[in-house]
């Protein structure tokens, strides 16, 4: 199916599940993790994609399984401090209250939402990166 996608490529589809489970990370829905979605879904489908121009060399099927296990660490991990009633948030705050700084759960989820968004952007400059390296146009 993602061979046959005229608009897929590697970075296309990485920066997809990127949003895809920055979005789910936010309101708390785990879709799976490395073993359940990255290895047998996200990174076949990015490699599939890569495929389309010829098979990748096996440097540049590890880099796109790379950038695959990238996408679900940056896309959970950054986006879990948004919403207020997860875990992370409430360490967070835990801590700030042991060391004697007042914050509010709802300022630390607000400042959350632009460190998401730019990890968001800065994970779409390193997708389109992948794809220039992986059509040979770049290092």
């Amino acid at each position: 199916l993602i061979r046959r996608s005229t608009a897929a490529t590697a970075g296309r589809v990485l920066l997809a599940y990127h949003a895809l489970r920055a979005g789910a990370s936010t309101v708390a829905v785990n879709i799976g993790n490395h073993a359940s979605m990255v290895r047998p879904v996200v990174a076949p489908m990015a490699e599939g994609a890569a495929a389309r121009s010829g098979v990748p060399s096996p440097d540049k099927t590890a880099g796109i399984r790379a950038h695959a296990a990238a996408s679900e660490n940056l896309g959970n991990f950054f986006a879990d401090d948004i919403f207020v009633a997860v875990g992370p948030v409430l360490l967070i705050k835990g801590v700030l209250d042991a060391a004697g700084v007042r914050a509010d759960v709802m300022a630390i989820a607000w400042w959350g939402a632009p460190t998401a968004l730019w990890v968001l952007a800065v994970g779409w400059w390193r997708y389109r990166a992948l794809d220039r390296r992986l059509s040979g146009g770049g290092p």
